[in-house]
Parts: C-alpha cells; structure tokens; sequence
C-alpha cells in the first residue's frame, strides 16, 4: 500500500513539474506572439513610409526633369537674343 502512494506521489510530483514547464513554454510563446505582432505593426508602418519616401523622389524626379528642360529653353532663347544683338550690332 505504501509503495503505491509514493508511487501516486512522484506522479502527481512529475505532472506538476511538467505542467510547470508547458505553462513556461505557453508564457514563452505569448512573448514571441507579441514581439511578432509589434514587428509585423513596425514593419507595416516602415513599408508606408518608404511609399511615402518613393513617391517625393519621384515627384522631386520629375520637377527636376521639368526645370532642366524649361532651363534649357531658356538658355536657347538667351543664346538666340545674344545672336540677335550681335547681328544687330554688326549692321552698319
């Protein structure tokens, strides 16, 4: 009869002692739940931002492309009343 009770004993010791351990292991993988979902909000909140960032180059891009051509433009027109002048200039 004794024998059987300590038997029962390092049983019920052995359950507990693992029911210990899976609750450990269930905290342990709440943690990781967490720390995953705050990864997953940051990363979508970076990806946004970048979005955001990809689309003012591309804006910056193009003003840049517009002023060079307007830029250009300009100086032709200002390299033709230079021509001008100087024809003018040599007519007697």
């Amino acid at each position: 009869m004794e024998s059987m009770s300590i038997d029962s004993l390092d049983d019920s010791i052995i359950i507990e002692e693992a029911m210990i351990k899976l609750e450990e292991k269930i905290r342990q993988l709440h943690n990781i739940e967490r720390v995953t979902h705050t990864l997953v909000e940051e990363t979508l909140r970076l990806h946004k931002e970048t979005v955001k960032i990809e689309r003012a180059t591309y804006t910056l891009v193009e003003d840049t492309v517009r002023l060079r051509r307007e830029t250009a433009k300009k100086i032709a027109n200002m390299r033709m009343i230079v021509q001008s002048l100087r024809d003018i200039n040599e007519i007697p």
